[in-house]
């Protein structure tokens, strides 16, 4: 019974679970600014400093929702932020108003992964792979003639090169 009490007055037992998000996931936070603007959407801009697991810094930026939810009116900025390493993220932001900002960290794990952006294959520059190195295989929805051999040229460049 002494030691829950000694860890509740240490403020252990008051710990706020780090936010976890799949490698190539979506972080996202709220922040808040009380102030008033004529046109916040380009009176205030609000910019973010992350650190990654091995110390680099990535600098970002967020926009501002409104309400919270894409209406036009509140005080509501949003940072979405997509990690690229494993283990535990740090971020600071403020405003450019002057207003503080917040910071706060969050864990990037391997479970639910997704395959990250897309590149440019560096084997074969015709081809895109995903940033964990899978191929990203194009549907033809917009421009079936190029992902088809309608034509000896098409094939020729498309298929057999």
């Amino acid at each position: 019974m002494i030691v829950l009490v000694m860890i509740l007055a240490a403020g252990l037992g008051d710990e706020v679970p780090v936010p976890q998000v799949p490698m190539w996931g979506r972080f996202e936070t709220t922040v808040v600014n009380p102030g008033s603007h004529a046109n916040p959407f380009t009176d205030v801009t609000l910019v973010a400093t992350f650190l990654r697991p091995d110390k680099s810094r990535v600098s970002f930026w967020g926009f501002y929702d409104g309400d919270g939810h894409g209406g036009q009116t509140g005080n509501i900025w949003k940072l979405r932020f997509m990690p690229d390493q494993l283990g535990t993220w740090s971020y600071e932001c403020s405003f450019s108003d002057g207003t503080p900002g917040q910071n706060g960290t969050f864990g990037c794990v391997g479970d639910r992964a997704k395959p990250g952006p897309l590149r440019v294959d560096s084997a074969n520059p015709r081809y895109w792979t995903f940033a964990d190195g899978s191929r990203f295989f194009a549907h033809a929805y917009t421009a079936p003639e190029l992902f088809v051999a309608g034509n000896r040229t098409y094939r020729t460049y498309w298929i057999d090169f």
